[in-house]
């Protein structure tokens, strides 16, 4: 307190301060012209990249071209943007503050989310790419209706603007606070200039080439600052034994009580994996990098990569926010670090501020600069990405659908533009809210997305895997959710207060449902709309509908492949009765087709008609048109698939000997091309980097457990 009242001005533990907590000299931090070089370089690589992008795409009026880079990136760049895309200022700002209040449970937000995202590649993602999606309400319509669909659009523009666009303007007006003295109110519009330029102008290229930029800055960028950090405290060893010091032993355990206020284990596993499916498997901000994808191996190499780098997130974010907490204890206890008397990190709202602390009072010139690069990487690359997924789904979902179908792509590109202007206004009216809610900002944010995603991957999920579910049955539940977890997240911001005041330590306060935790929430709000699909679905003949609609689909595939069987093509016909191959190769071919039209009749199983033409296209091994066909039908069924799911090949073309050059045949080198062959399009080597991940999240989660 001396300290603070001779150097800071009187700002101490219990004084009276700004949201920032410290005053003067202590707030500003000190930049010296090594630290101003580190970020001045790290802007003009990102601005050099930006510019470029938005030059070369200055005139586009392609739609697939500006919201999903003509569907032609490449994994790297895939795998960059999904992580960049992710790790904001708001977590650097709102998770290390939970990590400074609470421990290494919040770093399950980032662990956890590993399993989400090969659910993802390997599930849904492919399904996503067969449709050739511009947006995920797209499915809906697709699966349900356009009613659906546009509940889905109307509720991801709101959770785009009172969670993802708001938490991070406010993290980062924050951070601008503590490291230039500037109020938020003045530099959340210098953010909003530098990344709406580039987001406007290139599109979702622009944004993903610069999140690659982005992602290299702030992830190599923070292991730096991390690294720091422990060294500070004597390493892992000297953290964790400051924490049982001062009584914070449970700060290492990520699995708590069923009756913890913020971290039950029941919430972590269950509700918090609700919220995680929509925002990694629906959500359009992340599922449009998979979508711009050239391939499904480059979608499912881009998400290897992407849950690669979210394993070392915790290491960047949450255990620096923990060592800024031990920081603080010594300074309390009198064990040394008196400038951290001032941080107040024992509440929630100080807790927010730990990172920009730790880089403002324990951090050497350089590394102060190369942290500071590396939260406005992160803050711009967020910013960029939310602002482009909120542009596509109104301008997709709402405008173009709903308002002017047959506005031309121009226009389209236009209205785009415009609407991320528009979301962004909306974002800034909803900053005060946030600044009101005296808590955990990551927490505030997860809260306002957990209310309203159980409804939206609970529809989804139930029709993703069941055709029994109708388009009614989901409009209902869809809207019956909504309307219940916008209801119980107004109740929840109204008795925000309270519930504290009534809480005990680590405890919920009453009255129980007010204050109930948003985790919790998220399962007992799934059940009732899982109840309410199933139900309205059950009651509207959507079961039995199902059933007909099955055999159908049955009797319509026996007959497709039965006419693709007993008649060859004009194309094969050609091909067989070429003057190359001889006259005499065409009687056999008719004597054969004759005799297996008739003896099948088109009533023999799939397995037999497949079966006797193989024997035919044996006696032809010298003819093109067998050689693929068998090739077709004897083929891998993953290649198949894969070919099938990325269009690469054109089936009539196929069939007639050629196949045209994909996009990655004419870029790559004789070199990558075999690499490519052996390693990067082998399934199983796919299948193995998934198991590597999942088992690597399962052994995290039992030794921190």
């Amino acid at each position: 307190r001396e300290f603070h009242r001779e150097v800071c001005g009187g700002v101490g533990p219990g004084s009276s301060s700004s949201a920032v907590g410290l005053k003067g000299c202590c707030r500003a931090m000190k930049l010296n012209a090594l630290d101003f070089v580190i970020i001045g370089l790290s802007f003009v690589a990102l601005f050099a990249v930006a510019i470029w992008t938005t030059w070369k795409r200055r005139k586009t009026e392609d739609t697939a071209e500006y919201f999903l880079s003509g569907r032609g990136m490449m994994w790297w760049a895939i795998g960059s943007s999904l992580f960049a895309s992710n790790i904001g200022t708001e977590h650097f700002v709102g998770q290390a503050g939970s990590a400074a209040a609470a421990g290494l449970a919040v770093a399950w937000y980032e662990w956890g989310a590993i399993w989400l995202l090969l659910l993802l590649g390997w599930v849904f993602g492919p399904e996503y790419l067969a449709r050739k999606l511009t947006t995920i309400p797209e499915w809906f319509e697709y699966r349900f209706n356009k009613w659906c669909r546009l509940v889905l659009a109307v509720v991801c523009m709101g959770a785009y603007i009172i969670s993802k666009i708001a938490a991070t303007l406010y993290a980062a007006g924050v951070m601008f606070e503590v490291v230039f003295n500037w109020n938020s109110w003045y530099s959340i519009p210098v953010i909003l200039v530098i990344t709406g330029a580039y987001t406007m102008g290139g599109g979702l290229s622009a944004v993903m080439y610069t999140d690659t930029i982005q992602m290299f800055i702030f992830f190599f960028g923070g292991l730096a600052g991390s690294i720091t950090a422990f060294s500070i405290v004597g390493g892992y060893g000297g953290m964790t034994g400051a924490l049982e010091d001062y009584g914070l032993n449970d700060f290492m355990i990520i699995l708590r009580p069923v009756d913890d206020k913020q971290y039950a284990w029941t919430g972590l596993l269950i509700g918090a994996t609700i919220n995680s499916v929509w925002y990694w498997c629906i959500d359009q901000e992340m599922v449009q990098r998979v979508l711009s994808s050239r391939s499904v191996s480059h979608a499912k190499w881009g998400i290897l990569m992407a849950g690669c780098l979210k394993l070392f997130s915790p290491f960047v974010i949450v255990f620096p926010g923990i060592i800024a907490r031990v920081l603080y204890e010594k300074c309390i206890h009198g064990d040394g670090f008196p400038e951290w008397c001032g941080t107040d990190l024992g509440s929630d709202q100080g807790a927010n501020n730990a990172y920009p602390y730790l880089i403002n009072l324990s951090f050497p010139m350089g590394v102060r600069g190369v942290m500071v690069a590396s939260m406005l990487a992160a803050m711009t690359s967020s910013l960029s990405s939310v602002f482009n997924s909120a542009c596509t789904v109104f301008t997709v979902d709402i405008y173009l659908r709903f308002i002017h179908p047959e506005a031309s792509d121009k226009r389209v590109i236009l209205v785009g533009r415009l609407s991320t202007a528009v979301v962004t206004g909306l974002a800034i009216a909803w900053l005060p809210v946030i600044q009101g809610q005296k808590g955990q900002l990551y927490l505030i944010t997860q809260a306002a997305m957990t209310h309203l995603s159980p409804s939206l991957c609970v529809v989804f999920v139930l029709g993703f895997f069941f055709k029994q579910i109708n388009a009614l049955g989901a409009l209902i539940g869809l809207s019956v959710g909504t309307v219940m977890g916008v209801t119980q997240l107004i109740l929840s911001l109204v008795w925000h207060q309270h519930c504290e005041d009534t809480s005990h330590g680590t405890k919920i306060g009453t009255p129980w449902w007010q204050c109930l935790h948003f985790n919790h929430f998220a399962i007992f709000l799934s059940f009732v709309v899982t109840v309410v699909t199933v139900g309205v679905s059950a009651a509207t003949g959507g079961f039995s509908a199902a059933a007909d609609e099955k055999k159908r689909e049955a009797r319509q595939k026996e007959i497709d492949q039965c006419e693709e069987l007993s008649s060859p093509s004009e194309a094969q016909k050609e091909e067989i009765l070429s003057p190359t191959k001889g006259e005499a190769l065409s009687t056999p071919l008719l004597d054969t087709e004759g005799a297996y039209t008739q003896k099948s009749g088109c009533q023999g199983t799939t397995t037999e008609r497949t079966s006797l033409l193989k024997k035919f296209l044996e006696q032809q091994p010298g003819t093109q048109y067998g050689t693929n066909q068998h090739k077709r039908l004897d083929g891998d069924p993953e290649d198949a698939n894969e070919q099938k799911l990325t269009g690469e090949y054109d089936n009539t073309v196929e069939l007639a000997g050629t196949q045209p050059p994909t996009r990655e045949a004419n870029t790559q080198s004789p070199l990558l091309a075999t690499i490519d062959q052996k390693c990067f399009s082998n399934v199983w080597v796919q299948h193995a980097g998934a198991a590597t991940l999942f088992f690597l999240v399962g052994i995290i989660l039992i030794v921190w457990k």
